[in-house]
């Protein structure tokens, strides 16, 4: 399993350079980097769900 501090460092240096694609106007970053946000979005929101299922908790909160 690929730990989760890849995904956020992922999701840190995509949008970094997202910014600086949009800071530059230069469409092929901006177009480059905006799938790359999604995805690292969606797979640390994917690693959250399977923390809360594995927990046992539907509302956030942890299990006592």
């Amino acid at each position: 399993m690929i730990p989760r501090a890849f995904w956020f460092f992922s999701l840190a240096g995509s949008a970094i350079l997202l910014a600086y694609g949009i800071h530059r106007k230069h469409l092929v970053i901006i177009l480059g980097q905006i799938p790359g946000v999604f995805i690292y979005t969606r797979n640390l929101w994917l690693i959250y769900r399977a923390a809360e299922a594995a927990n046992g908790t539907t509302d956030g909160t942890a299990s006592p």
